[in-house]
C-alpha cells in the first residue's frame, strides 16, 4: 500500500520588456523540485523528496529526508534508462523502442523482482501490459488489456474478465510533463493525473482510490489528497504537496 510531485514608465519600453519576459518564460520548463507526502490513517509520517536537474533540465537525482538517494542515468538518445537507489542496492530500469517505453524492471540485490512490458498500437496508444513477478519460482505473469473512453481507462485482466480497474484521469498537466524525457516512463501521461480508480475482483468492487486535486494557474497539481478504501471499509491515504521552480 505504501512505497518501499510594475511601475508605469514608458509604454513602449514596458511592451518590449513584457514580450521578452514572455519569451523567456516559455523557454524555461516547469519542473517539479519538491514533493512532500504526509501519510494519514494509522501513520502520520512525512516524506519529503527533492528533485534536482542539470542545466538542460534533465533530472539528475532525487534526495529526501529518509537519506534515500536515487541517481538518474541516460542513454545516447537521452532516454532515462535507470533510477538507481544506491543506498539500498535497488534500481528501476527502463527499456525503449523508437523512444517509447517497452519494459520497466525493478531490480533488488542484483535480481529482477518485477517487470512490466508495454505494447502499443499504430497510434502509439498503450493497449496492453505484461506484468511478471519474479519473487517465487516459477514466476507469475498477468496480462492486462486497455480500453479507452475519453479520459477514462478500463484495465482488464486478460484471463479473468471479472478482474479489472476503471481509472479516471483529469486531462490536466502531470507534474513531470515538462521535464526532459522523464515523461517517457509514463505511458499514459497525456491523460493527466488520476482522479479516481476503482478495482473489481470477480465483478465486485474491491478497492477505491480517490484523488482530490488542487491546481495552479497552469493546471499543474499543487496539492493531491489521496483517500484509499478497501472492500472491508478500511481506509488510509496521504496528502501530497507539489512545489515547482516557477
Amino acid at each position: 500500500m505504501k512505497k518501499k510531485f510594475s511601475f508605469l514608465l514608458i509604454p513602449f519600453f514596458l511592451v518590449s520588456c513584457s514580450n521578452n519576459d514572455e519569451e523567456l518564460t516559455k523557454e524555461i520548463p516547469k519542473l517539479l523540485i519538491k514533493l512532500e507526502q504526509i501519510e494519514t490513517g494509522s501513520s502520520s509520517d512525512t516524506h519529503i523528496s527533492y528533485y534536482n536537474y542539470d542545466s538542460d533540465n534533465f533530472l539528475t537525482n532525487i534526495t529526501n529526508n529518509d537519506t534515500f538517494f536515487s541517481k538518474a542515468h541516460y542513454d545516447s538518445n537521452d532516454n532515462l534508462v535507470k533510477l538507481d537507489q544506491e543506498n539500498y542496492n535497488i534500481s528501476d530500469n527502463y527499456e525503449y523502442l523508437n523512444n517509447k517505453l517497452v519494459k520497466h524492471s525493478r531490480v533488488e540485490d542484483n535480481s529482477i523482482v518485477r517487470s512490466i512490458e508495454y505494447t502499443y498500437d499504430s497510434n502509439n496508444l498503450l493497449i496492453s501490459e505484461k506484468e511478471t513477478y519474479h519473487y517465487s519460482t516459477p514466476s507469475t505473469t498477468t496480462i492486462y488489456n486497455y480500453e479507452y473512453n475519453g479520459n477514462t481507462v478500463k484495465k482488464m485482466n486478460a484471463t479473468n474478465t471479472g478482474s479489472y480497474s476503471i481509472i479516471k484521469y483529469d486531462g490536466k498537466n502531470f507534474p513531470f510533463l515538462e521535464a526532459n524525457n522523464i515523461k517517457r516512463i509514463f505511458p499514459l501521461i497525456k491523460l493527466g493525473n488520476i482522479i479516481e480508480e476503482k478495482s473489481y475482483r470477480n465483478g465486485e468492487l474491491n478497492y477505491t482510490k480517490t484523488n482530490t486535486i488542487t491546481y495552479d494557474n497552469d493546471d499543474f497539481p499543487t496539492v493531491i489528497v489521496v483517500n484509499e478504501v478497501d472492500s472491508s471499509g478500511y481506509s488510509w491515504g496521504e496528502t501530497r504537496n507539489y512545489t515547482y521552480n516557477k
